[in-house]
């Protein structure tokens, strides 16, 4: 990655000719904005990719749920497609260009989402906050994408390093409130304080250590703000007063009129002193030795908060009389803390009054457990002895792991870890299932477990084994939490719960432990199996039961198949991006059948009976071959039968779907669906092999200009050939105008427009790109011939009664005209290309002025006759005028134009239709205009421009 992003800062770098020869600039080839010297990067920027993109989507992971439930398939096909676009455009080494399509697509992204979150402020006008929180959330994620650029670094690195500062500190705060909501919505409010409680200390964990910028020297930053960290102390300071303040005032607000009972305000004490207690467990050292904060403070802040929390703890718990063992839990804590201090301290007696003080503790925790068990009550399923034994194992269990962490045993510590996480799990789990263990306490066991095994792994006390297992284990309860959300979800089993095993463990194992080296390739084969094994044990024992409950409808093959490829795909990248290096082409097939399992999700085909059917399996085939082409897993420029064969599925699919727009409750004779296909291919052809031209430019391959005239001739002869088809449908006698909008006109006019565009874009791209050494061969003619071709298909298919409207309209389309040794040979330039456009205009408001002149209609009147005179008057002017503005070496008098114009002002006093206005306004404004031009020009007679002659030595 920093080969490459050096290989584009010193193509970025060179210099760039400051001057263009006039014949260039004139004629249109290439701006004098472009010749510009790129901005130069500034010292304190280090030119490398973004490091934290790890911990960003883990934050992410709440609001991507989010939005994907919300937007569904239509932001998924925007995703997918769009991600494609960009890869094409960045792969061809348009950067900057990728970075704008980008952006565009970034745009509807968020239309979409925000479209599909409307309907939530239906439910409750408070949602306005939500919608709101949703769009800052897909913002500050486009913003995180915008960092994978390397361009927008080398531009903006100032927006670079301020979208970093901001994932660090707006976005853990937009992931907490998403979340927050989600479980509010789908659960109950009741829980919402601990909720953010719990999340964010995660998030502050994650983000309040101290981590070095991704874009800026250790040392710039350092000299200019004193610190060498993405975020300063006032960042870390407001972030730290948010997390304390933000849990209490979610429950004042849902508890504002109950704050004055007992219960409420111990639960409001617990509530405040809680993230006091958890802050000072944060990585704060160097942010408070940097503002004079002394460690003592925070030590008394801890011990403060902590009892404070305890006891408030115990208040709470006792109120609600739920267990027996509430009224163990101040004395086992307290006991705890004075053993855990006692450890630390130094001199043979306190040593040795640990493991006396170590046998307390296992006895206050048997007295407990033997004073909670209900035995007096007969509960089925479960064995109260049993049971006993296992609660007093797991304490026991958690006694031996802190004495062996005092002696630095790591693999024994390690092993009892281990297992005091399955005997919990399995407490845990037989309670559930009786209806004997709450959800918030399945909840603050899990984080407190995963987050105890995270800590001891970073701090080297355990194995890395010990934190993979232990943390596994807790992923079992997921079953648990399923079922009390939706108690018609899954059932919990053991196989269900051995298979979610399963999964978990070959996923973290790969994607957590496993260091970035090339790995041998009998593991990658193991871990292929594995991750197949493990996700298809996955789908057919709990994600189709799943799928039944929250869907109506069974998943077809076509589900089973995407669902299975998606998640095959999604946990292999990290396999074939971190671990294969010597298979360049494993990662880019990895891509491709994750977009291939997205593809055939969206589209849903089935099993082929028809030739919709068939052109759906195309469209994934297709699709899949044109991404391998842009990845380079295949080379067309190799081999012409690949983009041959791609064009025919293309065609094949769009003549199907258009056969069937075109005629819906008709049967299509199968001489025309051919001729459809045979269209849509060769249309595919010319534009797959401009694609491929550019593709294989962009990556420096050897290749020449595709010779596309045999093409796009045999496209002329095809639709003549349908023209003559449809049309011998018809009697002579019948064949009108109106009569020729017919369904094969339609078509082609769309298609000819396509290729207009396709070839104009490719021209205009081959101009700036490479200003000095392109080729425009029949490219020019082949534009002019599709336009023209293309405004004459829309003159038949006009759908609106004002003909005349709708002819100027689509007067538009021939913009895309330009000069070409064949066709348009005195074309004027750029500059005055719109003049074809006014005289288009101009010609369509005439002949309707005259067509709809009284004289037709009312009979023989003095207006009439005087109107049709004067728009005879007037016809040379507007001769005169069509021809300077369509023709390069013919340049005409103003005197002409000066005596005749001001004939068209009578139109407006004597016209019988708006068509006559509006005639009168366009010629009096052209005729203003070329007067004005020739005077202030000085423009001699019959000398031809200069620029037109240099565009036609190019050929």
């Amino acid at each position: 990655m920093k080969r490459n992003v050096g290989r584009e800062i010193r193509r970025t770098a060179q210099p760039i000719p400051t001057s263009i020869p006039e014949e260039y600039d004139s004629a249109g080839c290439m701006d004098s904005d472009q010749s510009k010297e790129p901005k130069p990067i500034p010292e304190w920027v280090l030119l490398r990719p973004f490091q934290y993109n790890g911990r960003v989507l883990a934050t992410a992971l709440p609001g991507l749920c989010l939005v994907l439930s919300l937007a569904g398939e239509l932001l998924l096909s925007i995703i997918v497609i769009g991600a494609l676009i960009v890869h094409l455009v960045d792969s061809g080494g348009a950067k900057r260009q990728s970075l704008i399509i980008f952006l565009g697509i970034f745009i509807a992204v968020q239309m979409s989402i925000i479209y599909s979150a409307i309907p939530l402020v239906w439910l409750s006008i408070f949602n306005v906050a939500i919608l709101v929180i949703v769009n800052m959330f897909v913002v500050i994620t486009g913003g995180w994408i915008l960092l994978q650029f390397d361009t927008l670094l080398l531009e903006e690195p100032v927006l670079a390093e301020l979208i970093e500062a901001s994932l660090f500190t707006v976005y853990p705060g937009v992931s907490v409130i998403l979340l927050s909501w989600i479980i509010g919505t789908v659960w109950s409010t009741k829980y919402l304080h601990y909720v953010a409680i719990l999340h964010g200390f995660l998030l502050l964990r994650i983000f309040i250590t101290p981590n070095q910028p991704s874009f800026r020297k250790p040392t710039q930053r350092a000299a200019q703000t004193g610190i060498a960290y993405v975020i300063g102390v006032p960042e870390i300071a407001l972030m730290l007063i948010m997390y304390a303040i933000a849990p209490t005032l979610i429950f004042v607000v849902f508890n504002f009129w109950n704050l004055a009972r007992y219960d409420v305000a111990l639960e409001l004490i617990h509530v405040i002193s809680t993230p006091l207690f958890l802050v000072s467990f944060l990585e704060l050292r160097s942010w408070t030795e940097h503002a004079g904060i002394p460690f003592k403070t925070i030590s008394a802040v801890r011990w403060t908060a902590g009892i404070v929390s305890l006891i408030a703890t115990c208040a709470m718990l006792m109120q609600t009389k739920s267990s027996v063992l509430v009224l163990w839990l101040l004395p086992v804590t307290a006991t705890n803390v004075v053993l855990g201090s006692l450890s630390n301290a130094k001199g043979y007696a306190m040593k040795a009054l640990t493991p006396l003080l170590a046998i307390s503790v296992g006895l206050m925790y048997t007295i407990a457990i033997l004073d909670a068990i209900p035995w007096h009550l007969d509960l089925p399923n479960v064995d109260l002895m049993w049971m006993t034994i296992s609660l007093i194992a797991c304490a026991a269990l958690s006694i031996a792991c802190f004495m062996v962490a005092n002696t630095g045993n790591k693999q024994l510590l390690s092993t009892l870890l281990i297992c005091n996480m399955a005997a919990v799990v399995y407490i845990e789990y037989t309670l559930s299932l009786q209806k004997l263990c709450s959800a918030p306490l399945l909840v603050a066991t899990t984080t407190c477990a995963i987050y105890l095994l995270t800590r001891l792994h970073n701090a080297d006390v355990i194995a890395w084994h010990a934190s993979w297992v232990g943390a596994a284990l807790h992923s079992v309860k997921v079953l648990l939490f399923l079922q009390m959300i939706n108690s018609d979800s899954l059932e919990p089993t053991w196989i269900r719960s051995a298979v979610i095993l399963f999964v978990v463990l070959v996923t973290t194992k790969l994607v957590f432990f496993e260091k970035r080296k090339e790995l041998p390739d009998l593991s990658v084969y193991q871990y292929v199996l594995t991750i197949c094994t493990s996700v298809m044990l996955f789908y057919l024992s709990v994600l189709r039961r799943l799928w039944l409950t929250f869907i109506p409808s069974p998943p077809t093959v076509q589900d089973a198949t995407s669902v299975f490829i998606i998640i095959c795909s999604a946990i292999c990248l990290k396999l074939s991006f971190c671990h294969m290096h010597q298979y360049k082409g494993i990662r880019k097939v990895n891509i491709l059948s994750l977009v291939a399992g997205v593809m055939m999700f969206i589209l849903q085909p089935t099993i082929p009976k028809s030739l919709l059917e068939i052109s759906d399996w195309f469209i994934i085939i297709s699709f899949c071959m044109i991404l391998a082409t842009t990845v380079g897993l295949i080379s067309p420029s190799q081999n012409s039968g690949i983009l041959l064969s791609l064009s025919s599925m293309v065609g094949f699919a769009a003549g199907a779907h258009i056969c069937q727009y075109l005629f819906p409750q008709q049967r299509v004779e199968c001489y025309k669906t051919i001729l459809y296909m045979l269209t849509c291919t060769l249309c595919a052809f010319i534009g797959f092999n401009i694609w491929n031209y550019n593709l294989c430019k962009g990556s420096h391959r050897a290749t020449k200009m595709p010779n596309i005239t045999a093409q796009y001739v045999a496209l002329v002869v095809t639709s003549v050939i349908m023209l003559v088809v449809e049309c011998s449908t018809l009697s002579i006698g019948t064949i009108t105008l109106a009569s020729l909008a017919l369904p094969c006109t339609q078509l082609y006019c769309g298609v000819y427009l396509l290729i207009a565009v396709i070839l104009k874009i490719h021209l205009t791209w081959q101009q700036s790109t490479d200003p000095f050494n392109y080729t425009l061969g029949n490219i020019p003619t082949i534009i002019n011939m599709s336009a023209i071709l293309c405004y004459i298909l829309a003159i038949l298919n006009c759908p609106i009664e004002p003909w005349e409207i709708w002819n100027c309209t689509c007067a538009i389309v021939l913009l895309l005209l330009q000069p070409d040794p064949i066709l348009l040979t005195s074309f004027p330039t750029q500059k005055h290309q719109s003049g074809i456009l006014v005289t288009v205009c101009m010609a369509n408001l005439y002949i309707a002025s005259v067509m709809d002149c009284d004289l037709w209609h009312a009979g023989v009147g003095f207006f009439s006759v005087v109107e049709l005179i004067i728009l005879i008057l007037v016809l040379p002017g507007y001769i005169v005028l069509g021809r300077d503005f369509c023709s390069n070496f013919y340049s005409a008098s103003p005197e002409m134009v000066v005596f005749i114009s001001p004939l068209n002002s009578i139109l407006y006093v004597i016209g019988s239709s708006y068509t006559s206005w509006l005639l009168a306004t366009v010629g009096l404004s052209a005729a203003t205009w070329f007067i004005v031009y020739k005077i202030s020009t000085g423009q001699q007679m019959g000398r031809p421009q200069r620029s037109t002659i240099m565009q036609l030595q190019k050929y």
